[in-house]
């Protein structure tokens, strides 16, 4: 009798990482790597936004054509979680200020 395959069951670190990926095509239209980012995180090229709880910090990813992007890091998995507009992300986090 053969032996059956077990299949990997993702994990939430791999999840974050698909989402975050789906969330760039959509959005930026390319995907952008974990790597670059960490990278540019490293050199100061991430600028920070706010710390929203002790797992997720947001940080403004500059951009020269357009608005900025907003991306989220999760700090325990050490992976970026998605990518927001610029606007979006203010509306939803403070909706009281007019754009």
């Amino acid at each position: 009798m053969r032996k059956r395959r077990r299949t990997k069951v993702p994990t939430k670190s791999d999840n974050e990482v698909a989402h975050f990926q789906k969330r760039c095509i959509e959005r930026v239209g390319y995907i952008i790597s974990q790597r670059t980012l960490k990278e540019m995180l490293a050199n100061r090229e991430l600028k920070f936004i706010e710390k929203q709880s002790n797992r997720i910090t947001a940080f403004k990813l500059p951009r020269q054509t357009s608005d900025p992007f907003v991306v989220i890091y999760d700090n325990i998995r050490h992976k970026f979680v998605t990518i927001l507009y610029w606007k979006e992300f203010m509306e939803k986090r403070h909706p009281d200020l007019k754009f």
